[in-house]
């Protein structure tokens, strides 16, 4: 394994991957700045109206006795989304869930609750190989630009 003084440049990085399916038994950093990823997703996520927008929507409550049903009904927003890698080679996106909802029969409806705070919606994948075919340095930086498959 190369030495932390001993890294590849951006370019021998991009060559010495082309091709492959994967990273072929190698270490891999992605340098990025988990704050500005976080910030660009808050600003996607405030403009963008059907991200930002409350969500409504029933639900039906089974009872012991189909006369024992009724609806709950839900509205949600959501807030703007953060990013972390875990240590098991997954990423989460956390986002912070606010609302209200209210139990109905009919047109009986119950007190209407707030969601408390603190509630959070986790979405993890894992994070996968790609194939890249090749890429090229930003002019003025050392940022690469990847071509994937």
């Amino acid at each position: 394994m190369a030495s932390l003084n001993s890294f590849p440049s951006p370019e021998t990085l991009v060559k010495g991957m082309t091709g492959f399916d994967c990273t072929d038994q190698w270490d891999v950093v992605v340098s990025y700045s988990l704050d500005k990823l976080n910030n660009i997703l808050s600003t996607l996520w405030a403009n963008d109206e059907e991200l930002s927008a409350t969500k409504s929507f029933e639900i039906v409550v089974k009872g012991f006795e189909p006369k024992d049903d009724y609806n709950v009904a839900w509205e949600i927003d959501t807030r703007p989304p953060t990013l972390k890698f875990n240590a098991d080679k997954t990423a989460t996106l956390e986002i912070p869930l606010a609302g209200t909802w209210q139990a109905h029969r009919g047109e009986t409806y119950k007190v209407k609750h707030t969601l408390p705070d603190g509630y959070k919606l986790f979405i993890t994948t894992s994070l996968m190989g790609v194939k890249v075919r090749g890429g090229e340095m930003q002019k003025g930086s050392q940022v690469v630009r990847l071509i994937i498959s």
